[in-house]
């Protein structure tokens, strides 16, 4: 599965540093368990002309699944603006101080589109849970996407189709 990882600039430093490593920590664990992740850094220059929300548009079209740490105005933003087209294809993580403010109606329009969104606390930060929640979440994507695969192709062999017209 290819995975794009939101959220703070892997150099962030101050209150963002510990969220930046987290972000880190899911990118590698995604990467150790078969897939393939990318920052949106990883895919583009930051000297690039075009403006970064049409570059970030052209990146979710190619993935199969798009996890966030909202924690600065960054992702936030790009949940606000990619969120419900993303769908079901999105995990979005919010601190649970957001609970109840702005991001509230987006989180809505994530999760009625079928995204799932999550608070989490520092301790998750600190814990291994935000980690193995994100990769739970596309190992669901992908065992979901082997048994699609399957059904179709026993459905072929079963009732082969001559063409796309019933």
């Amino acid at each position: 599965m290819h995975v794009l990882v939101w959220g703070p600039t892997p150099e962030a430093t101050g209150s963002q540093a510990r969220f930046a490593e987290k972000r880190k920590q899911i990118k590698a664990a995604l990467k150790s368990d078969g897939h393939f992740a990318y920052f949106s850094e990883d895919l583009v220059s930051r000297n690039h002309p075009a403006p970064s929300n049409l570059l970030e548009l052209l990146q979710v079209r190619d993935m199969d699944a798009v996890v966030i740490l909202a924690t600065d105005y960054g992702p936030m933003g790009e949940a606000h603006e990619f969120g419900p087209i993303l769908g079901e294809k999105l995990l979005l993580w919010l601190p649970l101080a957001a609970k109840g403010k702005f991001i509230e109606g987006v989180r809505r329009y994530i999760n009625a589109a079928g995204g799932k969104s999550a608070f989490f606390t520092d301790k998750h930060v600190d814990a291994c849970c935000i980690t193995l929640a994100s990769v739970d979440f596309v190992n669901d994507k992908r065992f979901l996407q082997m048994a699609i695969e399957e059904e179709i192709a026993l459905l072929r062999r079963q009732a082969p189709i001559k063409s796309r017209r019933l």
